[in-house]
């Protein structure tokens, strides 16, 4: 284990790497940076492509953003993926927030272990966060005619932007009765874009709107 300097633009990031950080706070934390520097280093290890980080890679990418050639980096040497994971799930980012799908499958990996003991979770967050599902809008069985996927990409990103993805978790048991209202708004109100995720947005929408006039 040791502490270097490297260029930030040849590290690694991880493929499982479940913390996400919106815009607004990528944009503060770039500030943090300017404002107090590094104060904080890299969390990496060795692998044969090079140093992967294990946690701060929005710290690494706001340093590359700023233009930055050299950044603090702690070396772990060569680890397990499974104590890689482990350590990036026990490192609490104050920028960022989970995906919460991206989280549950990346703790069943580490599930023969004790991670009440070690993470920063009690039992009561394991159990929600294993017996919680994502609603998939893209996967309700609502694309059964949407050509969205054969769209070429450049069309896509001449269309105006009116929607944008919304991603939340329900209790498993619920999740066939809300893919049965969502198709029956559908139906019931002809929404018809080639794209169904946003059928299925609009049915949302339709949902919450008759809720609110109903107080």
């Amino acid at each position: 284990m040791s502490l270097v300097s490297i260029d930030p633009c040849k590290l690694n990031y991880s493929h499982w790497n479940v913390n996400s950080v919106s815009p607004a706070n990528q944009a503060k934390l770039e500030k943090s940076l300017e404002k107090l520097g590094q104060f904080r280093p890299v969390i990496c290890r060795e692998t044969d492509a090079g140093l992967e980080v294990i946690a701060g890679e929005h710290t690494s990418k706001a340093m590359i953003a700023r233009g930055a050639k050299s950044i603090d980096v702690y070396n772990l040497g060569r680890i397990s993926d499974e104590k890689a994971k482990a350590i990036s799930i026990a490192d609490n980012r104050q920028w960022g927030s989970e995906d919460g799908l991206a989280l549950a499958h990346l703790l069943k990996e580490l599930e023969d272990q004790d991670l009440v003991e070690f993470m920063p979770y009690t039992e009561e967050d394991l159990t929600e966060i294993f017996s919680a599902t994502e609603i998939d809008l893209d996967g309700l069985g609502f694309d059964e005619e949407s050509d969205s996927d054969e769209k070429d990409l450049d069309d896509i990103l001449k269309e105006t932007v009116t929607h944008e993805v919304m991603r939340f978790r329900v209790p498993i048991q619920e999740r066939e009765f809300i893919t049965q209202v969502i198709e029956a708004v559908i139906r019931r109100k002809g929404l018809s874009d080639p794209d169904a995720m946003i059928n299925a947005g609009d049915a949302l929408v339709q949902i919450c709107r008759s809720q609110g006039e109903s107080k």
